[in-house]
């Protein structure tokens, strides 16, 4: 399997991501994150390639985050945008406690009137994320999970 990789830096953690190459959709939306310095050592790995199945792995050791699905190429289907992301930032999240900081697990949307809403919880539930999504439906305004 031929890997692509880059080095982003998310509230301060600096993370090294492979993603298969044929998954070139996916890989592209990393372009949206600050890289990271040269020299600069990685906290964790998040590697995304293609499965049959959807499956989510953690190492045992918090180093290595593994993201596989059949259709994780085909990001303008929100819900795999959505799922990488999320896992994504619940991984900087793991590794941001090291440096102090304990990131927001928080979901939210801009209502069809302009009012902003927020969502968060401790982590147990999913709600946050359906709710900002159903407000997003009807205004295409979601500002994230």
């Amino acid at each position: 399997m031929r890997l692509l990789e880059t080095k982003i830096n998310i509230a301060g953690v600096d993370i090294k991501v492979q993603v298969e190459q044929k998954l070139k959709n996916v890989f592209k939306s990393f372009d949206n994150f600050s890289k990271s310095r040269a020299g600069i050592s990685n906290a964790g790995t998040i590697k995304i390639c293609y499965n049959k199945s959807m499956k989510i792995k953690l190492a045992k050791d918090f180093q290595r985050l593994t993201i596989s699905g059949p259709n994780l190429n085909d990001i303008k289907n929100h819900f795999n945008l959505i799922a990488i992301l999320c896992f994504t930032f619940r991984f900087i999240g793991l590794h941001s406690i090291k440096k102090g900081s304990l990131l927001l697990h928080a979901s939210a949307a801009i209502s069809k009137n302009s009012k902003a809403f927020i969502y968060g919880d401790d982590g147990q539930s999913h709600a946050k994320t359906l709710s900002s999504d159903e407000i997003a439906l009807s205004s295409n305004k979601y500002i994230g999970d």
